[in-house]
């Protein structure tokens, strides 16, 4: 069994660079107040883990600490194994690690969700499992690995479908364009067959003369080409056009003639009606103008009631606001005993007040006082020991400089002599090697040019020697070279001893050369194999030259700049122990100097006489406002009473009230006046208006038969006649017509006739071209021989769709056992509810919750989905809807412990819980305690819980401790580097 023993994180939100936790086996509790990073541990874990944060997918850079461009995490397992993730802003994430020791999966895709349905508890609720709807919920459990091959399977199952529909209807449109050719050409045969009838062909010649005497007839051209059927058709075709265009327009003249008819008699009656119309119009006219004329009158004898009733109501306003002003000043003089009042009881409050608030003051600066010299001593001290603590870091500074000072002594007093001599040496030994190797190239350049000598010698010789022995007689006795005289036996015997003489001697010549160049070759070995032992001695002497050259250099550039004026180790120590104990000795001095001060007053005291500080000058500032705002409101009353009394002075209230009594009724008598005046003149107005419309209805009824009698007159001249509309006319032109159209009838007897003598030449045509057209089909083949391949392409084609329909029954018989093997898989997700039952009833009081139906899941097109859900009037009720803050975090709890025992696609065991008991009481949280400590013990998972309540982390750890379970508790505490995982136990 894997265990977490360390997490390590870098730069995430709030937390600083190497926040270590150490985890291991039993319980790690994060402590820390909300806001500080509790959170960010466990997202920080899911990013080593996953490589991604899945509540973060559209903003993962909000994990990176502001203004870093990278943060870290890293957990190391108990058996050497670690899995690590660094991410760059911009979505960069790099792995690293033993994943595949880790995840026993192939989908790396599901980890997130299998990592939240059974490892993590999120804080925030809306990625809760209990939360999700049917679809999502589905989507989740999809992800857990027991049959999740055959829920891949059941997903493609349209799209296998699909496919073979697709392959079914190639199949299908193949078959069915083959029987199409072979029916077309079937039926090809068959309209050759029906056209081959027999059939009297009229001459050409007199089927023009005919559509001749037609084209007379309605006035078309004459026929100018000469007697082929293409043309003979073109132009019989054009004169049908003709002749059928001429009828055409003579019966849609006739119709529109008829339809004259009618609309001649309405033209007459309109004349008529406008004539009595415009009589009606003038005796509209004349009452207008009487009732105009009153109406005017009415207006301006109301016009002059009304300015009279204006000046009236000007006069009683004038003397109601004087009457007003009487009432105001009453009021205003009983404000001002109030107002008295109330300033006299705000002057003693003041008084009190400012004795509190002088006494309190002296208090506070006084503390603060002896505070501030407590604080100067304290900051003094922490100086000195941040002082201590630099002099304390030099001493690392001081080593690394003594142990570089001493690896250079060493390079240059033990490494670089003996190397600089082996220098030497082998520049004597080359420089030695060198004169051998020149000497033995001179001994072989000899050697070679002695072998090239005799080579062009014995070359010479055999040849002249030769030529004698061709050219000498068998008789010959005398030696053309040395004179002496021979047998000439003898002569021709020497002659070849001194041929045979040559050869020995170039063959010691080779011998030689190929010594000497051995001898030459070994001479150069030694040189090469010396020139690279030097090469090899000055790489070394070179590098051990260059790390002296960077041991100086680090000296010079990082650690003798923390020593100025300093020139060696020895002295650096010395300035480091000074420093030391002069630091440490001003510290002492300080911490006397703090113990003899005299002490302050609690803080908690000092900030609540502070408070009361605020409180009396608060309420002293309120007091004085009030005062002297009742001081303005007293001022100002007494000036508007003055001035209102001064306008007055001449004013008898009595004699007021009486005018405006009077007044009152004079107004009211006007208004009545003005009012029946009003209703006379609204009464015209109704009988003018009444008189106005009338008139305009007459108008607009004679625009309208107007507008009649203009369009009646357009169509009588569109139908080509002439003046005003006339029933007399109209019946005399529709005669003419009947007659003209009579005569056309009798020619399209003739033109039918025409028609289907031409359609026969047509047939005699159309059979040539259809043989034609089966020629080029069957080509070669006769037309049995190619109807008999049409249907074997037809046969072979149905054989393939049979095939292929076979291959989808075979396809869906084997969908069918997989959606089976499905449900029963559906049987086993179900089965978590016995688990999730037994944790909700140890920690979840309410029965309703304890005991409802919980997890159910089916398959709605070939998805997934699930519910949780409880038992309200006999109806199953989403649980979440139902249930509490805390009640929902136990749900999702208990399911999470309940799925982390039953499906193991990890490993690691472990319950990562970002502050489940948020909403719990004490009693309520010891619940859950009780649970996460029996898989602790039983099951051997590893907890790591965050909250932010110190009572109840206390608690879980003393549980844990008192039964000898592993517990710790770490404090996240925000430092100058960012926050840190402090232990606090």
């Amino acid at each position: 069994m894997k265990h977490v023993e360390k997490i390590s994180i870098t730069n995430a939100r709030k937390l600083g660079e190497n926040v270590e936790i150490d985890f291991g086996a039993g319980a790690t509790i994060i402590l820390a107040s909300n806001g500080t990073g509790k959170t960010t541990i466990f997202e920080a874990i899911e990013l080593a883990l996953t490589g991604q944060i899945k509540r973060l997918e559209n903003s993962q850079d909000a994990i990176i600490r502001n203004g870093l461009e990278k943060m870290s995490a890293r957990l190391d397992f108990s058996d050497g194994k670690y899995c690590r993730s660094i991410y760059r802003s911009g979505g960069e994430c790099e792995q690293s690690g033993n994943y595949d020791d880790l995840f026993a999966i192939e989908n790396r895709s599901s980890i997130p969700y299998l990592y939240r349905l059974t490892h993590f508890l999120e804080q925030r609720s809306n990625e809760w499992f209990i939360d999700k709807n049917d679809k999502d919920a589905g989507e989740f459990l999809s992800q857990i690995p027991l049959g999740k091959e055959l829920q891949n399977i059941l997903s493609k199952r349209q799209g296998l479908l699909t496919a073979i529909g697709k392959t079914e209807t190639t199949a299908l449109n193949s078959l069915e364009e083959a029987q199409k050719e072979l029916s077309e050409f079937k039926e090809l045969i068959s309209k050759r067959d029906s056209f081959a009838t027999a059939a009297t062909l009229t001459p050409l010649k007199e089927i023009v003369a005919n559509i001749l005497l037609i084209s007379n007839l309605i006035g078309f051209e004459e026929y100018k080409d000469s007697l082929n059927l293409v043309r003979v058709i073109s132009f019989f075709e054009k004169t049908k056009t003709s002749f059928k265009q001429e009828k055409d327009n003579k019966i849609d003249l006739r119709i529109r003639l008829i339809g004259l008819k009618e609309r001649t008699r309405l033209f007459f009656l309109n004349q008529i009606m406008i004539t009595d119309k415009q009589i009606y119009i003038k005796k509209y006219t004349k009452k207008i103008v009487e009732i105009s004329s009153f109406i005017e009158e009415t207006r301006d004898n109301l016009q002059t009631t009304k300015d009279a009733l204006t000046v009236l109501q000007n006069e009683v306003r004038k003397l109601n606001s004087i009457n007003s002003m009487f009432e105001e000043i009453e009021q205003q003089e009983s404000d001002v005993k109030v107002k008295k009042t109330e300033l006299d009881q705000k002057e003693k409050e003041l008084i009190e007040l400012k004795g509190l608030y002088e006494s309190t003051v002296k208090f506070v600066k006084e503390n603060e006082r002896i505070q501030d010299q407590h604080e100067f001593i304290q900051n003094s001290i922490n100086e000195k020991m941040n002082l201590l603590k630099q002099a304390e870091s030099k001493r690392n500074l001081y080593e690394q400089w003594n142990n570089l000072s001493d690896a250079i002594n060493n390079i240059l007093q033990n490494k670089i002599p003996p190397l600089e001599k082996k220098r030497n040496d082998y520049h004597k030994s080359i420089s030695q090697i060198n004169n051998e190797v020149s000497e033995e190239n001179n001994k072989y350049l000899m050697k070679k040019s002695n072998l090239e000598s005799l080579n062009e010698a014995s070359g010479a010789i055999q040849e002249a020697v030769s030529i004698i022995k061709r050219n000498l007689a068998d008789d010959e006795g005398n030696c053309p070279v040395c004179q002496a005289t021979y047998d000439p036996k003898e002569l021709v015997g020497r002659i070849g001893s001194s041929l045979n003489r040559l050869n020995p001697a170039i063959s010691n010549a080779i011998e030689e050369e190929k010594e000497a160049f051995i001898v030459l070759e070994e001479a150069q070995r030694k040189l090469s194999m010396e020139n690279q032992k030097l090469q090899e001695t000055l790489l070394e002497l070179s590098s051990e030259n260059d790390r002296v050259e960077e041991n100086q250099k680090n000296i010079l550039q990082r650690i003798q700049p923390q020593f100025p004026g300093l020139l060696n180790p020895e002295e650096a120590h010395l300035y480091i122990e000074e420093q030391v104990r002069q630091t440490t000795q001003n510290i002492r001095d300080l911490e006397i100097r703090k113990s003899q001060l005299e002490p302050y007053e609690d803080s908690a005291k000092i900030d609540n006489a502070k408070l009361k500080r605020n409180e009396h000058e608060r309420s002293i500032n309120e007091i004085t406002n009030i005062i002297l705002r009742l001081q303005y409101d007293l001022s100002a009353l007494n000036v508007k009473i003055k001035n209102t009394g001064e306008s007055l002075a001449n004013e008898r209230r009595d004699a007021i009230k009486n005018s405006i009594s009077s007044k009152t009724l004079r107004e009211k008598e006007l208004i009545r006046i003005i009012d029946e005046n009003d209703a006379v003149l609204l009464k015209n107005i109704a009988e003018l208006k009444q008189y106005e419309d009338s008139c305009l209805l007459e108008n607009e009824s004679i625009s309208k038969v107007k507008g009649i009698q203009d369009a009646i007159i357009a169509e009588w001249e569109q139908a080509g006649l002439e003046g005003q509309p006339n029933q007399e006319f109209l019946e005399l032109k529709l005669e003419i017509l009947k007659t003209s159209i009579e005569g056309l009838d009798k020619a399209n007897i003739s033109l039918e006739k025409i028609e289907q003598e031409l359609a026969t030449w047509r047939t005699a045509e159309k059979i040539e071209e259809i043989n034609n057209e089966i020629k080029n089909q069957i080509r070669d083949l006769t037309e049995n021989a190619y109807i008999t391949s049409l249907k074997s392409a037809v046969i072979q084609k149905d054989s393939i769709l049979q095939n292929v329909i076979e291959k989808r029954k075979a396809i869906g018989f084997f969908l069918d056992n997989v959606k089976l093997e499905s449900e029963k898989i559906h049987e086993e997700l179900v089965a978590i509810n016995e688990p999730w039952k037994g944790l909700l009833k140890r920690i979840v009081i309410n029965p309703m919750i304890a005991n409802a139906p919980l997890l159910s899941n089916k398959i709605i097109r070939n998805k997934l989905t699930a519910k949780t859900s409880a038992l309200i009037h006999n109806k199953h009720i989403n649980i979440a809807d139902i249930a509490s803050e805390a009640q929902i975090t136990d749900l999702q709890l208990t399911l999470l412990l309940a799925m982390a025992n039953r499906y193991e696609w990890t490993p690691w065991k472990a319950l990562l819980l970002d502050d489940p008991i948020q909403h719990h009481d004490l009693v309520h949280a010891s619940s859950v305690f009780d649970v996460l400590r029996d898989y602790i013990t039983e099951y051997d998972f590893q907890v790591l819980m965050s909250t932010h309540d110190s009572t109840q982390a206390k608690f879980f750890h003393r549980k844990l401790e008192n039964e000898g379970i592993p517990s710790k508790i770490y404090q996240l505490v925000e430092r100058k580097g960012g926050v840190r995982a402090e232990r606090i136990n």
